[in-house]
C-alpha cells in the first residue's frame, strides 16, 4: 500500500478513529480495553511507540478537552490560539470553531507528515517566521522556503506554541522546519476554503511528545518526552514446535516382540493336534 511517503509502502493502516467500527471500539467491545491510545514519535532515529488502552500517564502531563462528534472519525482539539515565539498568529483563535456542526476544527492527522492551516493563518505564520530581512525567500507561490545560505543558518527560528487553556503545546524548529542543502522550508501546507478542517497537526509536528487520546474521558494529554526512553514491551517467546513421532512398522521378516505370543500359540496348537492323531 503506497501512502505517498516518497514511494515507500506499508503493510496496512491502523484505524484509530472515533467511530463505532474503529479499532478502539472493537477492542473495547471484545476485550474490554479502554477506548484510549498513546503515541510517542522520536525525531532522531525515526522510532516510536503506540500504546492501546490505559497507559501509565507520566506525572505533570497537561490535559485539555478532546472533542468528539457522532459518526465522525476525527477528534478535535480545543485550541485557543497560536504564537510564533512571543508573537500572536492572527486569526488563530478561531481555528477550533466548527462550521455546520462538522466542518472546520483543529485536528490531529497522523497519516500526514506536515501540518496544515487555514490559508489566512498559514500566511500569518510565514510572515512571522521569515520576517528577518537577511532571509531570501524562494520556492512555491506560498513562499514558505528560504535559501539555505550562511545568513539563514544564523537566523533563530522560534518555537511555535499551540495554546490550550490548560497549557501550551510547544513545537521546536527542528520539528517544523524541513532543511536540506539548498533550502529551509516551513513544514506546513495552506488549506483552502473547502478543506474538511481548519487546521491539523501532522506527524512531524508531534514528535518528541508523549500524547494520550482518551475517548472515554474525552481528554487529550501531552508532555515533551524523549521517546527512546520508553521501554518496549517484549513479546512472549514462541512455543516450541510440536513434533509428532510416528513409529515405523517393522519389516515382515524382522523379529517383533508383538508377534511372539501369536507364534507360541500356533506351535502349541500344532502339538495339541498331533497328540490326537
Amino acid at each position: 500500500m503506497d501512502l505517498g511517503y516518497g514511494g515507500s509502502s506499508v503493510d496496512g493502516v491502523l484505524a484509530l478513529g472515533a467511530r463505532p467500527y474503529g479499532l478502539l471500539a472493537q477492542l473495547n467491545a471484545s476485550l474490554g480495553l479502554a477506548r484510549a491510545f498513546s503515541l510517542c514519535y522520536d525525531s532522531g532515529n525515526q522510532r516510536g511507540a503506540l500504546l492501546i488502552g490505559d497507559a501509565d500517564v507520566p506525572p505533570g502531563m497537561a490535559s485539555t478537552r478532546l472533542g468528539l462528534l457522532p459518526n465522525v472519525s476525527r477528534y478535535f482539539l480545543n485550541v485557543s490560539g497560536m504564537r510564533v515565539g512571543s508573537s500572536v498568529v492572527g486569526n488563530s483563535s478561531g481555528l477550533a470553531a466548527l462550521v455546520n456542526g462538522t466542518q472546520g476544527g483543529f485536528t490531529v492527522d497522523t497519516a500526514m507528515l506536515y501540518s496544515g492551516f487555514r490559508r489566512d493563518v498559514f500566511d500569518a505564520m510565514v510572515l512571522l517566521l521569515f520576517a528577518d530581512a537577511s532571509l531570501t525567500q524562494t520556492g512555491s507561490q506560498d513562499k514558505a522556503c528560504v535559501v539555505n545560505d550562511e545568513a539563514a543558518r544564523k537566523v533563530y527560528f522560534p518555537p511555535i506554541l499551540i495554546e490550550f487553556a490548560e497549557g501550551n503545546f510547544t513545537v521546536l524548529p527542528e520539528n517544523y522546519m524541513v532543511v536540506n542543502e539548498t533550502t529551509q522550508c516551513f513544514g506546513a501546507v495552506a488549506l483552502d476554503a473547502n478543506a474538511t478542517q481548519s487546521a491539523f497537526l501532522g506527524t512531524m509536528w508531534i514528535r518528541d511528545q508523549f500524547l494520550t487520546f482518551d475517548f472515554t474521558r474525552k481528554a487529550f494529554s501531552f508532555q515533551p518526552m524523549n521517546c527512546t526512553t520508553l521501554t518496549p514491551i517484549a513479546a512472549p517467546p514462541p512455543p516450541p514446535p510440536l513434533v509428532l513421532t510416528v513409529p515405523t512398522p517393522p519389516d515382515k521378516g524382522a523379529y517383533s516382540p508383538s508377534r511372539l505370543p501369536c507364534t507360541l500359540i500356533l506351535l502349541l496348537l500344532a502339538l495339541l493336534l498331533n497328540s490326537f492323531a
